[in-house]
């Protein structure tokens, strides 16, 4: 990989799962301007939304992914607490 990373840069994982390099955090992200957020950069390129549920705006979150009109396959993480 190069420094000169676009939105199709991707790595391949250990276990061949292929992942964008750039993507949205939402990290302190407001729920009230997460949905527009996450559509926003779904339709400018965008195919990692990096979340977690300790933040509060998972909801907000699914409306974005919702409301882009796009199929997306979701990849869940399991948790650093061990849900597996």
């Amino acid at each position: 990989m190069t420094n000169n990373a676009s939105l199709s840069t991707t790595v391949t994982l250990n276990n061949g799962v292929e992942m964008p390099v750039l993507g949205l955090g939402v990290f302190l992200s407001p729920p009230e301007l997460t949905a527009t957020a996450v559509r926003v950069a779904i339709a400018k390129g965008y195919r990692l939304i990096d979340t977690a549920s300790a933040y509060k705006n998972e909801r907000a979150v699914g409306q974005g992914l919702r409301a882009s009109g796009i199929d997306l396959a979701i990849r869940l993480r399991a948790d650093v607490a061990g849900i597996r």
